[in-house]
């Protein structure tokens, strides 16, 4: 008569195993880790793959689980410890290897190979290998889009006034910083330079995938300790005067190129934009008395008031702040 009690085989995974599941679910390459970390892409297969006989010294393996876990944003601990326990097994196993071995070639000597048993393995092998296959991509199908922040770091404090958001996401997904669209690239990273204002910033970046529109939210918190100079004499506007009445009002058209822009416009005292516009993408404001542009890159920034080409905001490749053009009627 039995116990009554049910036993339970319980599988926990190895370190290769975690390592293997955590690049698997956030899609990322042996290759992307190894030029993000320094580590040989072949050192970073013998973890995953248990092979700790063909790595170097304990010390740099240590070294190499902190890196790795840093990458992803976790607690190296966890690894180091499961490295060290799996390490003393392989050695405990590798002391009795010398009889083991004689009875796997004796039933390796014993085992023919048949017809049948090459086409049986080669089915589960193709059978298998599909279901990984349409399952990883199903899974890549419906996930939410990879979003790691390479730059800047959390919590960080600068003494300027801009900073270079760099990221990298999936290559079809959007990308929008501080809800403005960024520019992907087709490797899936992203750069973007960020105005600050003095004090505490918080830079919220967004990535939405193409299909699914599932979204993947990273928030950094930017500490900008820099000395805000006395304002400057106001701009002088710059007027135009069209060929009509003042209630015709004025329209302002503004594109950038060749790089990303960012501006901020008032029409009659209100702003109506605020954010980084796109190259070769026209962007038109209309105003009853006033249209007022400040622009991160002036010499980038082109203009037409009225249809007519006015040319580059400024000859200055900076920032340019306050111009002002004005709809007055003809006398």
């Amino acid at each position: 008569m039995g116990s009554g009690f049910i036993r339970k085989k319980v599988h926990s995974l190895t370190l290769g195993e975690r390592l293997k599941k955590i690049r698997s679910d956030r899609r990322v390459s042996i290759g992307e880790i190894a030029k993000s970390t320094k580590i040989q892409a072949r050192y970073l297969e013998y973890l995953e793959d248990g092979h700790y006989n063909k790595l170097p010294a304990d010390v740099y393996v240590r070294g190499f689980l902190r890196h790795y876990a840093q990458f992803f944003d976790l607690a190296p601990e966890t690894f180091i410890r499961l490295y060290e326990r799996e390490r003393g097994i392989q050695q405990n196993i590798t002391q009795g290897k010398g009889a083991e071995s004689i009875y796997q070639r004796q039933w390796f000597s014993r085992l023919v190979i048949t017809p049948k048993i090459l086409v049986a393995c080669g089915i589960t092998i193709l059978i298998v290998g599909g279901v990984i296959y349409f399952y990883r991509e199903f899974n890549a199908f419906t996930a939410s889009p990879l979003l790691v922040i390479m730059e800047p770091q959390d919590g960080m404090t600068i003494e300027q006034s801009e900073i270079v958001v760099r990221g990298r996401t999936d290559q079809d997904a959007q990308v929008f910083l501080n809800d403005q669209a960024v520019l992907v690239g087709v490797d899936g990273v992203f750069s973007q330079q960020v105005d600050l204002h003095s004090g505490v910033n918080i830079i919220t970046i967004k990535s939405i995938s193409r299909f699914q529109k599932k979204e993947t939210t990273r928030s950094v918190t930017i500490q900008a300790n820099f000395f805000v100079q006395e304002a400057a004499a106001p701009t002088v506007p710059q007027t135009f005067v069209q060929n009509g009445s003042a209630e015709d009002g004025i329209t302002v058209e503004i594109s950038v190129i060749p790089d990303p822009t960012w501006l901020s416009v008032e029409v009659d005292g209100q702003v109506v934009y605020s954010g980084t516009l796109l190259p070769n993408i026209q962007q038109a404001f209309h105003g009853t008395e006033t249209v007022m542009v400040t622009s991160g890159k002036g010499s980038q920034t082109h203009v037409k008031v009225n249809g007519e080409d006015r040319g580059v905001l400024s000859d200055d490749p900076g920032i340019v702040r306050d111009v002002i053009f004005v709809a007055q009627e003809k006398k």
